[in-house]
């Protein structure tokens, strides 16, 4: 029997799509697998180009072989094309790079981890194509994205204080406004905290991330106010079951929040909508791609990370004394 693995598919984090036109189940020899998500704010940008392979065996030790999975150096020539509007602006070439970036193992190849690589300044206001070469098969994959604009993000503050501790006439709400291209959203709020050797005098920095759920917005047009409310136990529940009881001479000092916002294209936000969990006991999904000649999702996303906020004396005191947090060492 034929075994059809399609290995970066199951290996990458992220995808969206908005075809279903790729019969992932015919007797194709080389079908190029892409992923890659353009942020203007990244100073490299990486996109993963696999390939699908068919052989006869074990499709599981298939998986294993890097040259399975793998294009070699001189098969594929990669660019970044910048439109502004239908008038080709720049070309940026993509170097194919070995281990640059470390691949977690498993059961795909690992021992060469190869992704194509440019560190072109992007534009938020242009559009890019993304380009592949087959020079075997002299095929041609693209693909294409929009850039997702500036996200305003109105509460918090860089260096403002806040009060997460809620009561019945109040409860801390994070807000922005959607951006232009984007249409699914998410929020990271980092909790930065020293633990301080009393003995010694010694700092070491450590910090813990409360994720949100993703929204979305109505449109990708921009401006639509979006809110994310905290649970006003939420962070202090997450510390408590991550951390326990300090060592001996130890003692622990906030350092601060960051709030991380995140903004993903409409082609991440179908992905992420046809990949969810199934609520029904019909499992089987539909294949998406955005991937002319291929299969995969090359899409935008973008970031905005609000610095130095600081707990207001009410949270405080009850990161030291509440029923959650107290037994956990913070002084300050």
């Amino acid at each position: 029997m034929r075994k059809y693995v399609l290995a970066a598919l199951a290996t990458a984090a992220v995808f969206a799509g908005c075809k279903n036109d790729f019969d992932v189940m015919a007797d194709y020899k080389d079908i190029t697998l892409v992923y890659g998500l353009l942020n203007q704010n990244d100073t490299a940008h990486y996109i993963k180009i696999n390939k699908a392979y068919l052989g006869e065996g074990n499709a599981f030790l298939m998986a294993g072989i890097a040259d399975s999975v793998n294009y070699q150096a001189a098969d594929l020539t990669v660019k970044l094309e910048e439109y502004n509007n239908s008038t080709l602006t720049n070309t940026f070439p993509l170097t194919r790079t070995v281990n640059e970036i470390a691949k977690d193992t498993g059961l795909f190849a690992s021992d060469a981890n190869i992704l194509y690589k440019s560190i072109a300044t992007l534009n938020p206001q242009r559009r890019y194509k993304l380009v592949i070469n087959n020079n075997k098969t002299g095929t041609t994959i693209t693909s294409e994205t929009q850039m997702i604009d500036n996200l305003n993000v109105t509460n918090p503050q860089n260096n403002q204080q806040v009060n997460i501790v809620g009561n019945t006439n109040f409860q801390f709400t994070a807000a922005f406004k959607s951006a232009k291209n984007a249409l699914v959203y998410s929020m990271s709020i980092r909790f930065k905290y020293n633990e301080v050797n009393t003995v010694t005098s010694q700092v070491i920095a450590k910090s813990i991330d409360w994720n949100f759920p993703n929204i979305k917005s109505s449109n990708t047009n921009g401006g639509e106010t979006l809110q994310i409310p905290l649970n006003p136990d939420g962070l202090f529940q997450l510390l408590a079951n991550n951390l326990s009881a300090p060592g001996a001479n130890i003692e622990r000092q906030t350092a601060g929040l960051e709030f991380t916002f995140y903004a993903g294209g409409e082609d991440l936000s179908t992905y992420l909508d046809v990949n969810g969990p199934s609520n029904t006991l019909q499992q089987e999904k539909p294949e998406y791609t955005n991937i002319t000649n291929g299969l995969g999702i090359f899409s935008c996303r973008y970031n905005k990370t609000i610095q130095n906020i600081t707990l207001a004396p009410q949270s405080l005191d009850s990161l030291l004394n509440g029923r959650f947090t107290s037994q956990l060492g913070f002084t300050q």
